[in-house]
């Protein structure tokens, strides 16, 4: 792993969730942080300019309270934001992958992956992430 790993955010408003991605993206190679809802995130993550890595990855549940991810995504990329966002649901069906895309996102992750697959994900996203 590097000595300055890309660092992936984390935006759910399950507790119980974002410990897993995070651990899964500690074995991914990433530095995590996370956000129990969309707000903080979007403090954090401000108008920019963004620190390199710092996130490489944005990972956005697909259903919180009083938003949607796709609705999150498409204030994330208004931001100016231009790196990696991802939805992570816990049902894949092509209407949400059409309207995720639509809204700026990369893909989706389905959170019924195994862990070792969650990891793999998103290895290969720190990848694309420092490419």
């Amino acid at each position: 792993m590097d000595a300055c790993p890309k660092e992936l955010w984390i935006v759910d408003d399950c507790a119980l969730t974002r410990k897993v991605v995070q651990v899964h993206g500690h074995r991914g190679g990433f530095a995590c942080r996370t956000f129990g809802d969309p707000e903080s995130m979007m403090n954090a993550l401000g108008t920019g300019p963004w620190f390199e890595g710092r996130p490489g990855v944005i990972l956005v549940d697909s259903e919180m309270p009083g938003t949607c991810g796709t609705e999150v995504v498409g204030r994330i990329r208004q931001s100016g934001f231009a790196g990696l966002v991802y939805m992570h649901t816990a049902t894949i069906f092509p209407e949400l992958v059409r309207r995720a895309v639509a809204s700026g996102a990369n893909g989706v992750i389905a959170k019924s992956q195994s862990g070792e697959k969650i990891a793999s994900l998103l290895s290969a996203m720190r990848g694309l992430a420092a490419g």
